[in-house]
């Protein structure tokens, strides 16, 4: 029985290399096929952690530095500030209690109380809402009465048109 096992085993592996093995596809890394590689992408990632790293520190030290000068500043200002307001509302305070007379304009010609003549009125805006730049053409008096009787005329017509319909 042992020579039978090593003939099935040995039948079994001549089967199995008598067929072909699919090929294998070639695996690509490239981030844009042909332009850009994954190592390269790796590359400009680290440069630009560091880039972030950097900027952090700087904004940082930057606002560290600010805060201490904007503190100086204030301890600086603090007394002269609260002086000049303990002044001024010291002065309101006097001025409302002591208020003084006031005796009005004195010698004043009645002219100076009327009423001023009204402005001219400005040019239209031709970029006003609604403005529609118009002029008045004055037509000699002949014209005129010729024009307004025509006008009758057609208002007549149009008057006996619409009866008629």
């Amino acid at each position: 029985e042992p020579c039978k096992m090593s003939k099935g085993k040995a039948t079994r592996s001549s089967t199995a290399t008598s067929s072909t093995p699919a090929p294998v596809p070639a695996i690509s890394n490239d981030i844009l096929p042909g332009r850009f590689t994954e190592h390269e992408w790796n590359t400009l990632v680290e440069l630009e952690d560091g880039e972030e790293l950097v900027h952090d520190l700087v904004d940082t030290i930057v606002n560290g530095v600010l805060n201490v000068i904007h503190e100086r500043h204030m301890d600086e200002n603090l007394v002269p500030f609260s002086l000049g307001w303990a002044e001024q509302m010291m002065e309101d305070v006097i001025n409302w209690q002591f208020l003084t007379h006031d005796p009005g304009e004195c010698h004043t010609d009645p002219a100076d109380w009327e009423a001023d003549e009204e402005p001219i009125r400005p040019p239209l805006d031709s970029w006003g809402r609604g403005s529609v730049p118009s002029r008045i053409i004055e037509l000699p008096v002949e014209e005129a009465q010729t024009e307004a009787e025509e006008a009758e005329k057609t208002k007549h017509v149009a008057q006996q048109d619409e009866r008629s319909s």
